[in-house]
C-alpha cells in the first residue's frame, strides 16, 4: 500500500483582521495522508508490534536494533523504562487530563464575574480588549 503525497500548492487558510481562522478554514488544509493508518497498522501488525516493542523496553529487556553488518544489543535506561509505562498507561487506560488553575480577579461589585460568564460572553470580552496583530513585515518595519 502506498501512500498518497500532498499537492505542493496548498491554499492559504482564510483569517480574520486579527489573524484568527474564520469559521470552517483550516490551517491544515491537506491533512494527514489517505491511507496512513492503514499503511502504519499494515506494517506493524496491526500495531501489535508497537505494544510488544514498548513492553519489552518497559521491561527493561534488551532492544535489538540490526544493521547492515551488526546487531546492537541495547538495555534500556530506567528512564525509558518508565517512559514506555507512561505509554502504555496512556493508551490502556486514557491520558490523565491537564488541569490549569486560573485565578481572576474582580474589580467593582457592578461587573459580572469572570467565572459566572458563558464561554460565548467571555470570547466576546476577550475580542474586544485584544489588540490586533499585523502580519510579520509590519512588526519588521517598525
Amino acid at each position: 500500500m502506498a501512500l498518497q503525497k500532498k499537492p505542493e500548492s496548498r491554499p492559504k487558510p482564510k483569517r480574520d483582521a486579527k489573524g484568527r481562522l474564520l469559521k470552517g478554514g483550516t490551517a491544515n488544509p491537506g491533512g494527514r495522508p489517505k491511507g496512513l493508518a492503514a499503511y502504519i497498522r499494515e506494517k506493524t501488525s496491526d500495531l501489535t508490534e508497537v505494544a510488544e516493542f514498548m513492553l519489552a523496553t518497559m521491561r527493561g529487556r534488551p532492544v535489538i536494533g540490526e544493521g547492515e553488518e551488526m546487531s546492537i544489543h541495547h538495555i534500556p535506561a530506567m528512564r525509558d523504562r518508565l517512559d514506555a509505562a507512561k505509554w502504555l498507561a496512556d493508551r490502556a487506560i486514557g491520558k490523565t487530563p491537564d488541569v490549569v488553575a486560573l485565578e481572576a480577579t474582580h474589580h467593582g461589585e457592578d461587573g459580572p464575574r469572570l467565572k459566572e460568564m458563558t464561554s460565548a460572553a467571555l470570547l466576546k470580552l476577550l475580542d474586544a480588549t485584544e489588540e490586533p496583530r499585523g502580519d510579520a513585515s509590519s512588526e519588521a518595519e517598525e
